[in-house]
């Protein structure tokens, strides 16, 4: 197996011989437009695999996704909720948000991941969310990095985006991976959501693709809303 100091020879001689196709490797990827600045700022590339991490729960994460479903209805979109533990509550969005979206609840990791290898196969969604925020971390173990790199060549065919809500770092493939850094008090209830949102804080890692995928390496942002 090669070292890693031999991968980044390679990759150098590659990018010196094929400069074109470096180059079209590295444009910048088309992304999806939410209606979200906190997440437009950022994009969530298309045909790629997008993680947002939320280590703990009053980071604002369930907070995030009702504007996610809510903005793509508004907007004459269809969006896909694989809910990996059932604890999505539909009255949190209305009737209009809820004729747009397909939902799909599960229980376990396992169970929600067999779910979005039939969405990304079928490729009529161009949005798809798996919200696995309140899984134990017991489940995450037993998927495979394989897994991930398995969905990512599958939405990466389609052009689809695709986001996994996660309570800790999981998806090895994903091209984004925002942290929330948020911290919202009991307080926060009495304010609307569309000034909560303006307070979401994300910590962004982005994977740069290259010439040979395992090498990508990372670039480190922060983004606050407001």
């Amino acid at each position: 197996m090669a070292t890693t100091a031999q991968i980044i020879e390679l990759r150098q001689q590659l990018a010196e011989r094929f400069p074109a196709a470096h180059a079209a490797r590295s444009r910048d990827e088309e992304t999806f437009p939410t209606g979200l600045p906190c997440l437009d700022d950022i994009g969530l590339p298309k045909g790629a695999l997008t993680e947002l991490v939320s280590p703990h729960r009053s980071a604002g994460s369930a907070l995030l996704l009702r504007g996610l479903i809510e903005n793509l209805a508004r907007n004459g979109q269809y969006l896909a909720l694989i809910d990996g533990r059932d604890s999505f509550d539909p009255q949190s969005v209305g009737q209009a948000a809820c004729d747009r979206l397909l939902w799909i609840r599960c229980r376990t990791v396992h169970e929600s991941l067999k779910a979005a290898d039939i969405l990304l196969r079928d490729g009529n969604l161009p949005f798809v969310v798996i919200d696995l925020q309140f899984n134990p971390a017991h489940q995450f173990r037993r998927v495979g990095g394989q897994t991930w790199y398995r969905l990512q060549s599958l939405v990466a065919k389609t052009n689809a985006t695709c986001l996994f809500m996660t309570p800790t770092k999981s998806v090895s493939s994903a091209r984004v991976r925002m942290t929330m850094n948020s911290l919202f008090e009991v307080t926060a209830l009495e304010r609307r959501n569309e000034q909560l949102l303006k307070s979401v804080q994300l910590h962004v890692t982005r994977r740069r693709r290259g010439l040979l995928d395992e090498m990508e390496q990372s670039e480190t942002v922060r983004v606050m809303a407001g």
